[in-house]
């Protein structure tokens, strides 16, 4: 803003002192003493006298008179307070949205203001039909509208000199918010009920009955309230100022509502180049009170840094944030304003006071120091002690892997391990530790999926952030950390599986092999013992045919000497029956004898 602007906004700002102008009391002056000459002419033509009682009069006057001026201001104040609300919200938006470069033009400002009435409905709508911003406008005061704007005339008093030219525009009055986490829609009107529908800028066709309304504007509210716990108390401005980051994000900086609170923000902030805080990757805590844009936002450092500015509660001191913060300031200026703080701290100023004064004795100490702390703390990239841990196991993991599969390893080396007394002890709680690591580990890797599902919803919107180092930084670090976590965990986790399995495939082919050798072992002595079996036999088969020949050669001796007997015996007999012939002739013969 130019000398010539403040000067002139300055002016308007004193000419507009309790909302009064100098003509409004310049009037209102002319008026009292008109009043006051005609009451005296009229007391001087009917009082026939009696000093006292004008007197009397004269004081009552001047009483009057004093309390009207005093009290006229407010009056004046509270009834201008009360009226051309739609129009300053209207223009006030505009001028918001509208960079300070610009506000001192007049095309620009209509532009701006065409643009922004191109998208509004309801009340505001018919503001900007009024004073002619949009195509259908029957009339056109924009001129009347957008030069009074230019010459920084508040939006107030722009305002007030509409009114006299088209007294609708201050008639314009808002509808009370509807409080979306009490509401009871079937207890609304039809009337109120369409006007819901109307200022979304819906339609309920063929809708006769009250249920029918109230089915169409919950079809809809999810599109317009987003969040029920918060909706109608979150001011347009807040949602303009949300909306605005997101589409045209600050170089270096991003700031995200959070999901369940609108009024809060995650908040990331790039150290400046050629600043003690380069290459650092901040992280901040915004938050809007109720009272604002009367009230300042809260803001803090949640990453720990060494700055004369900003103590160890992450505190920041910066005066907008305090005694200088005017509603005029947005979201925006205040990042920027501390983002302007990390490149030129201002030690004359401290919160922390060690630090600024170690910054007044020894400035490039305490740059090391800072460059230290932001190399520590605010490094993006850096693996949490969680991760390093979980990273340092899956190495791990990979080296019992190639362990496991060298081809020169034999099974038999791996049993006599598996039988070692170390193997032993750790066995009897095996159970134990590989549920516990197991349930670790999917943990982790269920965390790491939901920062992935998270952050990856911050680069879509995040877009247009990408035009310097230090703001692609800030897209992709959080992202980039939630996949790397996803990686690491979920090989750990496989890898984790793997060797398990691979172990027990191994002690079961280490007992197999075992088993093998030993019926390996078993069936050769079993052979050795058949062939030993076979060669006896064979020995004893040819002594069992020695004896066979022996006994047959004893056979048939036995049988000729059979034969020899069987000889003898029949010539024995012959010789019986030879002997027992002549025996038998001789007892004939003796016998015949005796008889004779």
């Amino acid at each position: 803003m130019t000398s010539t602007q403040r000067l002139r906004h300055r002016r308007w700002d004193e000419k507009i002192a309790y909302g009064v102008t100098p003509g409004m009391i310049t009037k209102a002056t002319h008026v009292l003493v008109s009043s006051q000459k005609n009451l005296w002419a009229f007391i001087g033509g009917a009082m026939f006298g009696g000093g006292c009682v004008m007197r009397f009069l004269s004081r009552t006057m001047w009483t009057i008179n004093l309390l009207v001026s005093l009290f006229l201001p407010y009056l004046l104040y509270a009834k201008r307070q009360e009226s051309c609300e739609v129009c300053e919200k209207v223009l006030r938006d505009v001028m918001d949205d509208m960079a300070i470069s610009d506000r001192s033009d007049a095309n620009k400002i209509d532009e701006a203001l065409r643009e922004h009435c191109g998208g509004v409905k309801g009340k505001e709508n018919k503001f900007c039909f009024y004073i002619g911003a949009l195509p259908e406008s029957a009339t056109s005061i924009m001129s009347d509208v957008v030069k009074p704007l230019s010459w920084s005339m508040p939006v107030e008093k722009v305002c007030e000199k509409l009114r006299t030219m088209d007294s609708q525009i201050c008639e314009l009055k808002f509808d009370k918010s509807i409080d979306w986490k009490t509401v009871d829609l079937k207890k609304l009107r039809v009337k109120e009920l369409k006007k819901i529908l109307e200022n979304w800028g819906e339609e309920c066709k063929g809708c006769t009955e009250k249920s029918e309304y109230v089915t169409r504007i919950t079809e809809v509210k999810p599109k317009y309230v987003k969040n029920e716990f918060m909706a109608g108390a979150l001011p347009r401005r807040i949602t303009k100022e949300t909306q605005r980051l997101i589409a045209d994000p600050v170089p270096g900086i991003s700031a995200v509502p959070d999901d369940n609170n609108a009024r809060y923000f995650h908040v990331i902030i790039a150290g400046p180049e050629g600043s003690p805080f380069a290459g650092g990757v901040f992280k901040l805590e915004l938050f809007l009170p109720e009272e604002y844009p009367m009230a300042a936002p809260k803001v803090r450092f949640m990453t720990k840094i060494y700055h004369p500015n900003i103590d160890k509660l992450g505190r920041i001191c910066l005066d907008i944030l305090k005694d200088k913060w005017s509603p005029a300031l947005q979201i925006r200026t205040v990042l920027l304003s501390i983002q302007a703080l990390l490149s030129a701290p201002n030690p004359d100023d401290p919160l922390a006071t060690d630090v600024a004064e170690q910054w007044k004795s020894n400035e490039s100490d305490a740059i090391r120091i800072a460059q230290e702390w932001t190399r520590i703390h605010a490094n993006g990239q850096r693996m949490t002690l969680q991760w390093f841990v979980v990273a340092l196991i899956l190495y791990l993991e990979i080296a019992v892997v190639l362990l496991l599969l060298l081809p020169w390893i034999r099974p038999s080396l791996w049993s006599k391990f598996f039988k070692s007394r170390m193997v032993k002890t750790f066995e009897k709680h095996a159970n134990v530790y590989f549920i516990s690591v197991l349930c670790i580990l999917l943990l982790l890797f269920a965390d790491a999926i939901r920062e992935v599902r998270k952050y990856a919803n911050e680069v879509a919107i995040e877009a247009s952030i990408r035009h310097t180092a230090d703001s692609e930084n800030v897209v992709h670090m959080r992202l980039f950390r939630a996949q790397r976590n996803l990686y690491i965990s979920g090989f750990a986790l496989l890898l984790f599986l793997v060797i398990k399995r691979l172990v027990a495939l191994l002690s079961r082919g280490a007992l197999l092999e075992a088993a093998a050798e030993a019926a390996m072992k078993q069936a050769e002595s079993a052979s050795k013992t058949a062939k030993s079996y076979m060669y006896g036999d064979k020995e004893r088969e040819k002594e069992l045919e020695r004896q066979v020949e022996e006994l047959g050669k004893e056979l048939k001796s036995a049988q000729v000497d059979r034969d020899a007997m069987k000889e003898q015996a029949e010539g024995l007999q012959r010789e019986y029956d030879r002997v027992c012939g002549l025996l038998e002739q001789a007892e004939k013969a003796s016998g015949d004898k005796k008889e004779d």
